[in-house]
């Protein structure tokens, strides 16, 4: 069995990083095809003895939902309740919430995922992109990748996210834009899932807009 990776999951590339962030291996890849990046990565690293999925941000919707304050088994249950409220997806979807924000994707696509790269090696946790750059970043503003045409922003203080948004590529770049190599922290310092990363899965019926 190999050492530790993290496996941060883009539209179109997938990146494995090594527990020491020296080593990075980029595989283009398609979402609907999740064996495929499997065997790929196997045949690169070999079995690893745990893995970080990193969800990126192309494949999150996102949502700042404006509730009052509530203990967090409250928000969860209002969240379950109201899925369809916030977030435009038709089909039974995965949601993980952290500071203000709410991401979610479509269960099945997550589970598909999660299943696959299970075969190769133990999956010790699942985060967002956005997640990992509060947990791993200093204060300021990142990007991140996206997708064509597209980069994420996200702002950080305090380990906190403050904003994250999807701009044209046409607009200024912020600080960095090398989160992957941020995720080797997760493997190196936590051996179960930080709070703000477990997901819940639910079922919306159709999108409604929130103002």
């Amino acid at each position: 069995m190999s050492a530790p990776i993290s496996l941060m999951l883009d539209p179109a590339v997938a990146r494995v990083v090594t527990a020491d962030g020296r080593e990075v291996h980029s595989i283009v890849w398609s979402p609907d095809a999740p064996d495929a990046l499997a065997d790929a990565v196997r045949a690169v690293v070999g079995s690893p003895a745990a893995i970080v999925v990193v969800v990126g941000l192309g494949f999150l919707e996102i949502a700042q939902p404006d509730l009052p304050p509530m203990a967090a088994g409250a928000r969860r249950a209002v969240l379950w309740r109201d899925a369809d409220r916030y977030f435009p997806l038709d089909e039974p979807i995965a949601v993980v919430s952290t500071d203000a924000f709410v991401f979610a994707v479509p269960a099945r696509q997550l589970n598909a995922w999660v299943r696959a790269i299970g075969a190769i090696g133990p999956v010790r946790t699942i985060v967002t992109a956005p997640q990992l750059c509060a947990l791993a970043l200093a204060n300021g503003e990142w990007a991140i990748p996206v997708a064509d045409g597209e980069r994420g922003v996200v702002q950080v203080r305090d380990h906190r996210l403050t904003s994250v948004r999807r701009v044209p590529r046409r607009q200024r770049r912020s600080r960095a834009d090398r989160l992957a190599a941020t995720s080797p922290s997760l493997l190196r310092h936590r051996t179960t899932p930080p709070r703000s990363s477990r997901w819940r899965s639910t079922r919306c019926r159709r999108h409604r807009d929130v103002r």
